[in-house]
């Protein structure tokens, strides 16, 4: 069968990493996680010392940005899975994917992947910018509260212990400046399927998109 190009948007803590996870397995579909890119762009800038305003072509022409088979990100040959998932990494990430340079360079990397089908993209701008012509669109959102007490128990388990109100207002900070950036700011796509995350566990959610997909499918 045919494959499709499949792009999931949508709020910090939607569960949007794990569920790509999940439907690529599935599926056996190709995952192209925009925020890893993202985050592994800051890392090695930021090991390099070079901030945001600073960075020039020749600084992101000397990154190589890939993912494994194992679904982790490889930076210049080497596996940041572990560097990037940081609290440090997900506060200066913002910082860095505001600038117009990171942003098409990025997006002309994503572009030039998914022209081949058979991809479940995620981030903040897939449908809108990188996969206009994906066949299925989702948009997922969720109550604050709820997102911020998911992501302090993710945190737990990486032995991080941060109050649940410290992250609900970094979270809506990082809503609010994806939703008001001026390169490829976050929005809903027209044809995206809204999806609210505030009452289903993760199995839910999982379960439900992948049902969308296979009614799709024909499956």
């Amino acid at each position: 069968m045919k494959k499709i190009n499949i792009a999931i948007d949508g709020l910090s803590a939607t569960g949007k990493g794990e569920t790509t996870k999940y439907l690529a397995k599935q599926l056996n579909y190709k995952l192209l996680d925009s925020g890893a890119m993202y985050r592994g762009v800051t890392w090695d800038l930021k090991r390099k010392n070079i901030i945001p305003e600073d960075v020039t072509e020749i600084d992101l022409a000397s990154i190589h940005i890939e993912f494994g088979e194992n679904g982790h990100l490889y930076v210049n040959g080497k596996d940041v899975e572990h560097n990037i998932r940081t609290e440090v990494i997900s506060k200066l990430t913002p910082q860095y994917a505001k600038e117009k340079i990171i942003r098409y360079y990025i997006n002309k990397e994503l572009k030039e992947l998914v022209k081949e089908r058979g991809y479940i993209a995620e981030g903040r701008d897939i449908a809108n910018n990188i996969m206009p012509d994906a066949e299925i669109k989702l948009f997922l959102v969720g109550d604050s509260e709820i997102r911020a007490k998911r992501r302090q128990e993710q945190l737990k388990k990486k032995g991080i212990l941060e109050n649940v109100e410290t992250i609900r207002i970094d979270l809506e900070s990082r809503d609010h400046a994806d939703m008001n950036r001026d390169v490829a700011p976050l929005v809903k796509h027209r044809e995206a399927i809204e999806i609210d995350t505030t009452q289903i566990s993760m199995d839910e959610q999982n379960e439900f998109i992948l049902s969308i997909i296979q009614k799709y499918l024909g499956k």
